[in-house]
């Protein structure tokens, strides 16, 4: 899909006055603004039931407040994108929200701020992920095999472990959930334990990474 092509942007908030804001920057970009009021029943039911021909989206991650939605704008922005629907993610995230993100960053190429939503950087967004559902992936985003090493246990969470990926970085300590990696890996993960992942290795920032095929030969 072209920039030419979009003719609406879907907007997913749990909060009304989030939602008219968000509607006034897709509007100042000349396109319709479509705010979904909710309450969601399931993500699967509404990915399915939602006209999103000629359309994008932008949404929020935390869906809970108002009995708004039972799962995540990364669970629904990467579904969409898996649909062939342009997504943008935008929301105020702190270490705990990218936590729950990261297992789902393969499938959402631009996570914005409130603040960094604006017209230009909105359509900026949606060219993005439209030219990666196409299969036209920017450096950064692109995944490669790497070694990575367990340093640690979180210390201050058991339910997360420490790591370093030198093909990245050789002095930055990265943080993933033990429940996100798959079943047979976890019990391995140990200080000293080695392992491949695919991960982007062109990233610039921590908050952009992701990984995929943990343990990959």
């Amino acid at each position: 899909m072209t920039l030419a092509e979009f003719e609406k942007v879907v907007i997913v908030d749990d909060d009304p006055n989030v939602r008219r804001a968000y509607a006034l920057t897709v509007e100042d970009a000349s396109l319709q603004a479509v705010q979904v009021d909710g309450p969601i029943d399931s993500l699967q039911g509404f990915v399915a039931g939602l006209e999103m021909k000629r359309a994008g989206a932008v949404c929020d991650f935390e869906l809970g407040a108002r009995n708004f939605a039972h799962f995540t704008g990364a669970e629904l922005v990467s579904e969409w994108y898996k649909s062939g629907v342009p997504a943008v993610l935008c929301t105020r995230f702190e270490k705990a929200q990218l936590d729950r993100i990261r297992p789902y960053r393969e499938w959402i190429p631009c996570l914005l701020t409130p603040s960094e939503l604006n017209p230009d950087s909105l359509m900026e967004s949606l060219k993005v992920v439209a030219r990666e559902i196409a299969g036209h992936y920017r450096q950064s985003r692109t995944a490669y095999r790497t070694l990575i090493r367990v340093v640690e246990i979180d210390p201050g969470d058991a339910g997360a472990f420490l790591f370093e990926m030198p093909g990245w970085s050789t002095d930055i300590i990265l943080r993933f959930r033990l429940a996100d990696l798959p079943r047979d890996l976890r019990g391995q993960i140990a200080p000293g334990f080695c392992t491949h992942v695919r991960a982007n290795l062109g990233a610039e920032k921590f908050e952009d990474l992701y990984f995929t095929d943990w343990g990959c030969a």
